[in-house]
């Protein structure tokens, strides 16, 4: 049994419950909701059934998209209403339909009738970080464990589009190491000239200040912290970062590094790639 025809029969018990007359059941199988004006809200999984005994119903029913899904059009099939529109609000009424013999016939029988909206995954959006240089940047932990040729298919000239680690990164932009630098120096004042293959020592609360706007961590590994990513600098000189040394007060600025084919966190000389990226907008 296909999904469809397993929710049409949990909609048929449904509506074996109801009084006589026809019915409409609204049908979410996945990535949204059902808002509706009179009839409430119904949610994927639910079986929302609704009876229709005279000639005075009109609702309005908007499918609402999750986070990540985008709303295609209604379903079509045997009795589905609104079929194949791709407007989000479907219009069912039978209001003064009564005086036709015809439709009196159908709203007296047990007919049931079907609205189900059609989602799409589109990908989540990147969540963003409003940073104290004023640009909004991308949560670099967004993107653990992607490669810099993963990232490069995505945004071809530091122009993102479509899909990267599951996130919809349409309208992102790649940072090159100068304006990861650029980003750097707005919480650890002058730490970072680009390029730069050494480190400089600042403050812990810096490090805290970037942590606190929203920039999570994207790694622990040994005594530091970092927040670290790939910037759309050319290979090997494509990773920027800081890291926070645990239990000192200090901080330090690794602007970008390199080594062979590899990139190294320049401050501690472990080899590794991010696990992270850089993108802003």
């Amino acid at each position: 049994m296909n999904l469809l025809k397993s929710v049409k029969f949990a909609v048929l018990l449904a509506v074996l419950t109801l009084a006589s007359g026809c019915k409409l059941a609204v049908i979410v199988v996945e990535g949204g909701r059902v808002d509706s004006v009179t009839s409430g809200t119904c949610f994927a999984t639910m079986n929302c059934v609704i009876g229709i005994t005279d000639d005075t119903f009109s609702d309005t029913f908007t499918a609402v998209p999750d986070r990540g899904w985008t709303f295609v059009r209604w379903n079509t099939g045997g009795n589905f209403l609104c079929e194949d529109q791709t407007d989000p609000a479907c219009v069912v009424s039978n209001v003064g339909l009564g005086a036709d013999p015809a439709a009196q016939a159908i709203i007296d029988s047990d007919t049931t009738y079907y609205i189900m909206p059609v989602f799409e995954f589109t990908g989540l959006p990147p969540e963003g970080i409003k940073a104290a240089d004023g640009n909004e940047w991308a949560q670099p932990s967004d993107f653990a464990g992607v490669t810099y040729a993963e990232v490069a298919a995505a945004c071809p000239g530091g122009v993102c589009s479509g899909m990267l680690n599951g996130y919809n990164v349409d309208g992102w932009n790649w940072a090159s190491g100068p304006m990861v630098a650029a980003l750097f120096n707005a919480y650890f004042p002058t730490a970072c000239v680009y390029p730069c293959f050494t480190v400089s020592i600042t403050p812990t609360a810096f490090f805290a200040d970037m942590v606190s706007d929203g920039f999570d961590l994207t790694q622990v590994t040994g005594i530091y912290d970092y927040i670290d990513g790939y910037t759309s600098s050319p290979e090997p000189v494509s990773y920027a970062g800081v890291l926070r040394l645990q239990g000192a007060d200090c901080s330090i600025v690794g602007c970008v590094a390199q080594a062979g084919g590899d990139n190294v966190d320049s401050s501690t000389g472990v080899a590794g790639p991010p696990e992270g990226v850089w993108l802003y907008r």
